[in-house]
């Protein structure tokens, strides 16, 4: 028997409460972008060989193993980043997550963290109450930025295949 991580190929977001103003952005990485301005000597060919584990704490509890780095999108074949933030207690109240990269290539989770958040590579969305997003979740990574937790800010997510 082996556990199949299959993660949906989009997710809607819906913005219920919002962050304050100018806080609490959700950001949207296109991982052609992100790929293309892949740092040397880093290549997609390097990045295709990496795997990594991912471990989380908290609201939920989570341990997935040897995931692929790239991912093929589904549709298009294109190579796709597949890949979760570290996350400690002061990006978020809920949970905190862990990535460790194998084959001592830690450094990894450095480079494509900092171009998840590029400007170049990322769309900062400002949510206001009442937007709706639709996101493929091959083709874009998301995380978000730094809020005050006393906010009432509440997004919904759906995924769908």
């Amino acid at each position: 028997m082996s556990k199949v991580i299959a993660p949906p190929a989009y997710q809607f977001f819906a913005a219920i409460e919002t962050a304050p103003e100018g806080t609490g952005y959700t950001l949207f990485a296109s991982s052609r972008l992100l790929l293309q301005h892949l740092p040397a000597p880093y290549s997609v060919a390097d990045l295709e060989g990496m795997r990594w584990d991912m471990e989380t704490k908290g609201y939920y509890e989570l341990k997935l193993e040897d995931l692929p780095l790239v991912v093929r999108h589904p549709v298009t074949g294109e190579p796709c980043i597949r890949w979760h933030e570290t996350w400690d207690e002061s990006k978020t109240k809920f949970s905190t997550a862990k990535v460790t990269f194998r084959n001592g290539k830690q450094e990894v989770d450095e480079v494509v963290r900092k171009l998840v958040y590029d400007y170049r590579v990322c769309v900062r969305f400002e949510w206001v109450r009442g937007d709706w997003l639709m996101s493929d979740n091959f083709a874009m990574l998301h995380t978000r930025t730094g809020y005050r937790s006393e906010c009432g800010r509440e997004l919904w997510r759906i995924h769908l295949d």
